[in-house]
């Protein structure tokens, strides 16, 4: 196994290269996400990831080395779903370093793109997935992420397959301590789809969300839960009431802009 990629070569779903300590993979993941990996104890913890495992037809991706140095995602039907943005570079190389740092050199030895990780920077195995299915079609899965600096970071999918109907959900990622105790929550309401009028039509959504946490406040963190699920009933009556606000300040304002031009 290499610690890079050269000009025109593939990593194909499954494929990887590896750190020559062996400390660090970058994995091209069959569900279309590519991902640095840091070995540890018991399995790897992910660094960094393109989050394009979500995206349309990103199962079976596979990631290219550009002869223009443009690193690129590429889905089985040849779209471009993610890039390095370094198609100015021609000659280049990515490199899996022994830091952890997954960078791009010019043919003249400059740094043009990198994932600014180092090996054991998130302190711990802080990152979580997870899924929720309901009977009737409603499905969300997701992931979380903390960070050592405090970023704490929800990607979530929720799509329905259901006739008609509509779904709204939300996400809790929960920071843990070593004595179990939570000492953080970041709560995220509504996710969900739309309803649709079509027998079995797909409806799907993606939300990317993303808070500040004190950093001394992470690094007490031992590992994070992600939790899905249904709105609670309060919430989504308080966002009615909102809503229904709003409409109520639109018409007034439609009317005295009608009773000004008349």
């Amino acid at each position: 196994m290499t610690d890079r990629l050269n000009l025109e070569q593939t990593l194909m779903p499954g494929q990887s290269i590896k750190s020559n300590n062996g400390k660090a993979q970058l994995v091209m993941q069959g569900d279309g996400n590519l991902v640095l990996y840091e070995s540890i104890i018991g399995g790897g913890r992910a660094l960094w990831a393109s989050d394009t495992w979500n995206m349309a037809d990103a199962s079976g991706s596979r990631l290219v080395l550009q002869s223009d140095g443009n690193l690129v995602i590429y889905t089985p039907n040849d779209q471009p779903i993610w890039d390095s943005g370094t198609w100015n570079a021609a000659g280049a190389s990515l490199v899996m370093q022994d830091d952890g740092n997954l960078v791009i050199y010019a043919a003249d030895g400059r740094a043009v793109w990198a994932s600014d990780t180092r090996l054991g920077s998130l302190g711990g195995p802080l990152h979580i997935s997870n899924e929720w299915r309901h009977p009737n079609g409603f499905q969300m899965a997701g992931d979380g992420y903390l960070t050592a600096q405090g970023q704490l970071r929800m990607d979530i999918t929720t799509w329905t397959s259901s006739w008609g109907l509509g779904f709204t959900g939300g996400g809790i990622l929960a920071v843990i301590d070593a004595g179990e105790n939570v000492i953080h929550k970041f709560e995220v309401w509504p996710l969900g789809v739309d309803a649709r009028g079509v027998l079995w039509a797909r409806s799907r959504r993606t939300d990317h969300v993303d808070t500040q946490i004190d950093p001394v406040l992470a690094a007490q963190a031992a590992r994070i839960e992600l939790w899905l699920g249904h709105m609670p009933k309060n919430r989504w009556d308080q966002i009615m009431a909102e809503t229904r606000q709003k409409v109520e300040d639109l018409k007034r304002l439609y009317d005295d802009l009608l009773q000004a031009t008349a």
